[in-house]
């Protein structure tokens, strides 16, 4: 198996997401995360998941805040979402909704 075999190589690190006083999702300051992260060598980000405050946001938001890290990373890096739901279908459609993102 070469390097272009994989979908990650290197360090892959998890997103925290950053709120801002008021409870709103803080995007510039999460773009300001990614673009650190992409200039010290991470390889690979997540999003959504346990220390990235999942259980705080609805799904909108958690997809909000995908869609900022794919613009931030622009190819440069995979984004890997975490799917968290209660039942079959709605994980399967927030599967959905990362793959259009």
């Amino acid at each position: 198996m070469n390097k272009r075999d994989t979908l990650i190589s290197g360090a892959g690190s998890e997103v925290v997401t950053p709120f801002t006083r008021e409870g709103e999702i803080d995007h510039k300051l999460l773009r300001d995360e990614i673009s650190f992260m992409l200039d010290h060598g991470v390889s690979a980000i997540f999003v959504n998941g346990l220390a990235s405050e999942f259980l705080m946001m609805s799904e909108r938001e958690g997809l909000e805040v995908a869609k900022t890290v794919v613009d931030v990373c622009k190819g440069r890096a995979p984004v890997i979402g975490d799917v968290y739901a209660n039942s079959t279908y709605r994980g399967c459609e927030m599967a959905k909704s990362y793959k259009e993102i």
